[in-house]
């Protein structure tokens, strides 16, 4: 197994982080984040083949990180979520595994191995021409048989000493108030059917009792409001991160085509430096390197009517220099884009 680079993730409670592997990597830290907030735990939930899995649970003060050894393989599907008010940062490393591949002097072994097996049954074959000796035959049937019977008198013996010790537990049991031992087991076998019917009892009201009070729940809700979805946050190998807030249902955005947006840009502090909210939308032609490269792989497959969350790497934007004044060196930027049309070549 060979470590080829950095792979990471920010775990943001209420939301779920869906990854199909296309490069295989081992998860091997887990770290809580060091914001203020009124809960002190937070636990990292892992969901593979649609079981929900429990991997830590981080507390500030005395569980601050927590090592882990997960690996995941190319073409595995893996949704990732935190459970709490804090961020969990999980952190490993893409890798390459190497497999086992035949050399020059293993091909010669088998070979060695298959001549001898060859030599053997040619040999097999001369000893069979041979004539056999009755005589060792007639003693080595007779030895075999002599062999047999001491192993089956052996067993016997064995036998009839468990036999006895058994018979010496009954006699002593009997001995001891074989009254009391009676009433005890009836006693034993009616308390276990007690407790099994107890337990379901307790479970059907528990189970009425949680009916009862998500009808309640449900009452007390505005007719209006409409349940809440977890977003789902994919990333990708390159760092760039992509929410869909709010799925289109129109036409989608495909390479070459002209798109129409608004956005609005916003360093990792929260300050805005660019955005286009109102008047005439920006457009662009998408894949054609006129806007950042975050930007071709983050719109693409956008549908119209829909809006999403960019998360783009400083590699995926400006760079090392950055967009003085506004953008600064090494900047990861956060853009929310609405898409509102799009127009083929």
């Amino acid at each position: 197994m060979t470590t080829v680079g950095f792979w990471g993730v920010e775990l943001t409670p209420g939301k779920v982080y869906v990854q199909e592997v296309d490069t295989d990597f081992v998860m091997t830290m887990a770290a809580l984040s060091q914001e203020k907030s009124s809960e002190k735990s937070a636990t990292v939930f892992l969901t593979y083949d649609d079981q929900k899995f429990a991997l830590c649970t981080l507390t500030q003060g005395s569980c601050n990180q927590q090592p882990l050894n997960l690996s995941f393989t190319e073409g595995e599907e893996i949704a990732l979520s935190v459970e709490g008010s804090r961020k969990v940062y999980l952190t490993g490393n893409y890798i390459i595994n190497e497999g086992l591949m035949p050399g020059p002097d293993d091909e010669d072994d088998e070979d060695d191995f298959l001549d001898d097996e060859a030599e053997e049954a040619s040999g097999d074959d001369e000893e069979g021409d041979d004539e056999i000796d009755e005589e060792a035959l007639r003693q080595l049937i007779q030895s075999h048989r002599e062999d047999e019977d001491d192993d089956e008198e052996d067993e016997d013996d064995e036998d009839e000493k468990m036999e006895v010790v058994e018979n010496g537990k009954r006699k002593k049991n009997v001995s001891e108030k074989p009254a009391d031992a009676k009433k005890t087991k009836v006693d034993n076998s009616s308390d276990g059917k007690k407790h099994e019917k107890n337990q379901k009892k307790e479970e059907k009201k528990a189970e009425k009792k949680d009916k009862k009070e998500e009808k309640k729940a449900d009452k007390q809700k505005p007719a209006a409001e409409s349940p809440q979805k977890e977003t789902k946050v994919k990333q990708l190998p390159s760092g760039l991160t992509i929410e869909d807030t709010l799925p289109g249902s129109g036409k989608k955005a495909k390479k070459g085509a002209k798109v129409f947006v608004r956005y609005i840009g916003r360093l990792t502090n929260g300050k805005v430096f660019d955005q286009n909210t109102k008047g005439s939308p920006f457009s662009f032609k998408l894949a054609k390197g006129e806007v950042i490269k975050g930007w071709d792989i983050g719109i693409e497959g956008m549908q119209v009517g829909g809006t999403r969350k960019l998360k783009i790497p400083a590699n995926l934007a400006y760079g090392a220099r950055g967009a003085p004044p506004d953008i600064p060196p090494n900047a990861t930027l956060e853009f929310e884009v609405k898409l509102l049309d799009v127009k083929d070549k």
